[in-house]
Parts: structure tokens; sequence; C-alpha cells
């Protein structure tokens, strides 16, 4: 999912057990976690998923790179590796695409405005010259 808000692209992109959100300033990638049985949790949390947070990131590439080497660092068995090496590449693929979408469509509309401001600012210079 990509939401665009108040000209600041926000997005939120699941990845296999990861996820990238973004904020105005920085993209953040969580792990899913399971709440697991301690002395300190309740009861009715045991066994809820949520995500934590363990990196924050510049660059939606720097992001987008840190999840296989983070899915390498954190799986000893190769199968699993390679599964989740696999889903990454695939959705990185689409979402490069969206990204590149998303770009072309803000580069039209800047240069619309561009040329619609001109095009005031000549239209003003002729009447303030009449």
């Amino acid at each position: 999912m990509i939401c665009i808000w108040r000209r600041v692209k926000l997005v939120k992109i699941k990845l296999g057990d990861y996820l990238i959100e973004s904020d105005e300033r920085q993209y953040i990638v969580k792990v899913k976690k399971i709440v697991e049985e301690s002395r300190l949790t309740k009861k009715e949390n045991i066994g809820n998923e949520y995500w934590q947070p363990i990196a924050y990131c510049t660059t939606f590439d720097s992001a987008l790179k840190f999840v296989p080497q983070q899915a390498l660092r954190s799986n000893d068995d190769i199968l699993v590796i390679k599964e989740k090496l696999t889903q990454i590449h695939e959705h990185s693929k689409e979402y490069k695409k969206i990204e590149e979408e998303i770009k072309k469509v803000y580069e039209k509309k800047l240069e619309t405005a561009i040329r619609d401001f001109k095009r005031k600012q000549k239209t003003e210079g002729e009447t303030k010259n009449e």
C-alpha cells in the first residue's frame, strides 16, 4: 500500500515477515514478532503479533537492501533463507516499478505547474503593460 498525504509519500509495504513504513523523514524497517509468555506479560496478549522496529533508513533503497541482509543474519536454515529472499526479491521488483510510476506522475504534475505559472506571469506582465 502506498499513500500520498500532504505532498509527502507515506509508504507501508509488507515483505514477508518484514514491514517498511515511512514518515516525513525516514523509512522504518520492522519485523513481525509474537508475544511470548513471561512473568510481566498479560495472558490475553500471549500469542498476539506485533511489529518491532529494527532499522531506521534514510532512503527507500537502503530499507529494501536491509531486509534481505537481515533475513540472512536472522536465519540458520538455508531453505528458510531462500524462501524469504525469493519473496523479498519478487516484492522489491514490484515496489520499484510503483516508485518509478509515482515519480513520473510527480514530474508531469511539476512540469504542468511550472508551465501554468509561467503562463500566468506572462499574462499578468502583458496586463500591466497595457
